[in-house]
């Protein structure tokens, strides 16, 4: 089997939990995100534990309750990353998600975003980032980069995750 690829990482794990930001923000870009995400979760072996969630604003929307194998969830998988639509209303509130998201003890937390995120308390410095979120988070920043340090940099480097910028050219590249 070929190695499990996110925007063009190696991203191996065997057990996960991914966050797509739904937010409006995002209307432009859940298009071209969604069939790199259906790519990625066709690519993983059956005996990996995922969860999905869809983040925007109010409280996420899950998959399920807790992480399950693919065997298990696949073709539901990829149908709740297909069928995702924009949400309705304004902001992204992703501290809620990424608490939930690291009390099912996955390997690792998925957050694929353009970035415009909310701030909760805990976000703010890398100390209560690493305190509230025991887990490696990976961080994907889709289209907009912001120079300096950005949310989804603390994110990913705060828990021992990686950030990774995925520029417009990539899109243009994977058509």
């Amino acid at each position: 089997m070929s190695p499990a690829k996110l925007f063009g990482k190696d991203l191996r794990t065997t057990r996960l939990v991914l966050i797509l930001d739904r937010s409006g923000s995002m209307t432009d870009l859940l298009p071209l995100v969604k069939p790199e995400i259906v790519s990625y979760i066709q690519s993983l072996p059956d005996d990996v534990q995922i969860n999905l969630g869809l983040i925007g604003p109010g409280k996420p929307a899950w998959l399920s309750d807790r992480p399950l194998t693919l065997k298990e969830i696949r073709a539901r998988s990829l149908a709740f990353v297909r069928e995702a639509q924009i949400a309705p209303g304004k902001g992204t509130e992703a501290a809620a998600a990424l608490k939930e998201a690291a009390s099912w003890g996955p390997e690792q937390v998925v957050l694929v975003s353009d970035g415009e995120v909310e701030v909760s308390d805990f976000l703010e410095t890398p100390q209560r980032i690493k305190q509230a979120l025991p887990v490696s988070v990976s961080t994907f920043q889709i289209i907009y980069e912001k120079p300096g340090d950005t949310l989804m940099k603390r994110l990913a480097e705060s828990t021992g995750g990686s950030y990774t910028f995925v520029p417009p050219e990539y899109f243009v590249s994977v058509r």
